[in-house]
């Protein structure tokens, strides 16, 4: 009772103190990705160095920011993990100066998965 009358007083609870402090926390975490992204592309800009290079510090930046949110209990966010590994990829693609594109290959690993997927689904057997 005498909690109940502390929310109505205060005009929130504990878990929105929670989710404000955790809305701060990845704020901080953004903010501080953001700064970082801006001081690499200066110096990617500024040494005119290959561009494998940048897509790999891209990559591990976005990755570290994810990891610095699922290390301080905030949920990661996929798309991200996503485009940070392609990042990645793509970086060591460039790096290795291969004859063989990028893009189609991506595309056909996508498709084989999705066809896969159909087959076989969440549960490993076919014709769920």
């Amino acid at each position: 009772m005498e909690k109940e009358k502390e929310q109505i007083f205060n005009g929130f609870g504990e878990e929105d103190l929670v989710k404000g402090k955790n809305q701060k926390l990845s704020q901080k975490i953004a903010t501080l990705g953001w700064g970082v992204f801006f001081i690499w592309l200066g110096i990617f800009l500024w040494i005119h160095f290959q561009t494998g290079f940048f897509l790999l510090g891209l990559g591990i930046l976005i990755l570290g920011m994810q990891f610095a949110r699922r290390r301080f209990d905030l949920a990661m966010e996929h798309f991200w993990v996503a485009v940070g590994i392609l990042s990645i990829v793509g970086g060591f693609w460039d790096l290795i100066e291969t004859e063989l594109p990028l893009v189609p290959v991506l595309l056909i690993l996508a498709g084989s998965g999705l066809v896969l997927f159909s087959f076989w689904g969440k549960k490993g057997s076919p014709g769920r």
